[in-house]
């Protein structure tokens, strides 16, 4: 399935945790929520560019990052809950199960509780790139010097053995894994019990990884979405658009969809086979559950 690009550049694309809506933001700031069948339910309008997307643990709330602020929206009520000022571009979000919003600020990792409405102390770190919850309550912290930060209450483990800046960190399966892709073209796969780098996938510069299954994992970059077995480094599947600049990947695991973009829209890609039953490599199809929108 396709949707296309609403006049500006897509830029960014998330599934809600039970795969039943996507979100879709541009360069121009519009944000679309569609449903799996392609009805676009809800558009709005941010302030600025889409630099991130995160739904909340009961995809109540949509928490938008842009351009020296972030907002967090009501899917019930159609309406805008907040707004927080920072003075960089919020570059990540992420939710906590508990519904704890962590993003990229200014001094660090931020942090907004929406029961009190409030920004609560956050976690004061130099030059953050990207923040992922796991679903037991532990903060990776991906930094532009190459390190990643994971904290669990009061314990803090620092990964180390990337250069340049971490895009992209993705837990696994019961969060005993952890990828991580950054600027100098590698992903790392990471035991963060041990802070033992487990694996090295090479030629993936300035990529998005996302977990897909307990071997496989979704791999980005400005050339092509891949799908990697981890365990033998062997790529199974692969997806690619001339004039794509840079994807954005999200994944639903009850619908077995991998969601995409590229320049001129946003696509969802049937990897199911992939995550149960893998096959030899080739590309990834378009889903075929109904014609395109």
């Amino acid at each position: 399935r396709s949707y296309p690009a609403e006049g500006a550049r897509a830029n960014k694309v998330s599934f809600s945790n039970d795969g039943r809506l996507l979100a879709m933001g541009d360069k121009a700031g519009h944000v679309t929520v569609a449903d799996r069948a392609g009805v676009v339910l809800w558009r709005f309008q941010c302030a600025s560019e889409v630099c991130s997307l995160a739904w909340s643990a009961r995809d109540e709330l949509l928490a938008v990052g842009c351009h020296r602020h972030f907002e967090v929206w009501s899917f019930k009520t159609r309406s805008r809950v907040h707004r927080g000022m920072v003075n960089r571009y919020v570059l990540s979000l992420s939710w906590s199960s508990n519904d704890q919003l962590a993003f990229t600020g200014d001094n660090g990792v931020g942090l907004w509780d929406p029961a009190s409405g409030t920004e609560l102390s956050g976690i004061r770190l130099e030059r953050t790139h990207e923040v992922n919850w796991s679903a037991n309550g532990r903060l990776a912290i991906g930094m532009e010097d190459g390190r990643i930060i994971v904290i669990d209450g009061e314990a803090r483990e620092v990964l180390t053995g990337q250069t340049g800046y971490v895009k992209s960190v993705s837990w696994g399966p019961k969060d005993r894994r952890l990828a991580s892709a950054a600027s100098d073209g590698t992903v790392r796969i990471w035991d963060p019990r041990t802070v033992e780098s487990l694996a090295t996938l090479s030629g993936i510069k300035d990529g998005e990884v996302q977990w897909i299954g307990v071997d496989v994992l979704a791999c980005a970059s400005s050339e092509k979405v891949r799908l990697v077995r981890i365990s033998t480094e062997e790529e199974i599947a692969s997806w690619s658009k001339a004039d794509a600049v840079d994807y954005s990947l999200s994944f639903s695991p009850s619908e077995g969809a991998l969601a995409v973009n590229r320049d001129d829209g946003f696509y969802v890609l049937d990897v199911t086979e992939f995550v149960d039953r893998p096959r030899a490599a080739r590309s990834l199809p378009l889903e075929d559950r109904s014609e395109e929108h």
